[in-house]
Order: C-alpha cells, then sequence, then structure tokens
C-alpha cells in the first residue's frame, strides 16, 4: 500500500499533472511562465501520510490516510484543488485495484483449469490401474 500510494503521489506531483491543475483552476494566472507556476503550485503542497502509531514497530507499516494541506491566498480555491487532488487519489487508487483483482482473478482462473487437468489425468491414470 505504501509503495502505490508513493506512485500516485508521484504522478499527482508530475509536471503534467500539475499543469492540468493549474489550467483547470486557473491558478497563478498572473504569473506567465508555465515553469514557474508549476514551482508556486508545487511549493504550496504539502501531502503527509497519517500512520497509526500502534503499529509502528512493524516494518511493514501502511499509512491509513493521508493529509493534503496547499497554502494559496484563496482559501477556497485551496480546498477545491486539495480535493481535486483527493479525488484523483481515490480514483487511481481504485483502478489500480481493480486492475490487481483482474490480474488475480485471470491468474486463479488458468490455475482451476491446469489442476482440474491435472486432476482429470490423475483420475484417468487410477481408473486405468484398476
Amino acid at each position: 500500500a505504501a509503495a502505490q500510494l508513493d506512485v500516485i503521489q508521484q504522478q499527482l506531483l508530475s509536471r503534467d499533472s500539475l499543469v492540468a491543475v493549474i489550467e483547470r483552476f486557473d491558478l497563478f494566472s498572473a504569473v506567465p511562465s508555465m515553469t514557474e507556476r508549476v514551482g508556486l503550485l508545487r511549493g504550496s503542497i504539502r501531502i503527509v501520510r497519517l500512520i497509526d502509531q500502534t503499529q509502528g514497530f512493524r516494518p511493514d507499516i501502511a499509512p491509513t490516510g493521508l493529509l493534503i494541506t496547499l497554502t494559496m491566498d484563496d482559501p477556497q480555491k485551496a480546498a477545491d484543488v486539495a480535493n481535486d487532488f483527493v479525488n484523483t487519489i481515490i480514483t487511481e487508487a481504485e483502478t489500480r485495484s481493480a486492475a490487481r483483482i483482474d490480474r488475480t482473478l485471470a491468474f486463479l482462473t488458468a490455475e482451476e483449469a491446469r489442476v482440474s487437468a491435472e486432476i482429470a489425468a490423475v483420475e484417468d491414470r487410477i481408473a486405468a490401474y484398476r
């Protein structure tokens, strides 16, 4: 789960993703350079993983949540952008989970067919032996 969050967070903070957010919410429009606008947005974002302190001794501890904070002049716009980030994270996590479930189902279906064929072969050998 932590590795999955790392990947999602990296995608979320990628230049292309930030440019899309800047354009969608018309952020930092007074700044002419998109590179500077991306830098301003990236600098205004703080993402903190929330971890259950009672599980702190475990090496495989997974975050129980995220705290996304944006520091901007307009609090409503900051809230809207933060909510957009949260929705993006949730959507991406659901997509990744669904893909993992599909791969697992395909593997288990193939294994069922393989094991069923092996069982049938063993049953045939047993019947031939009798």
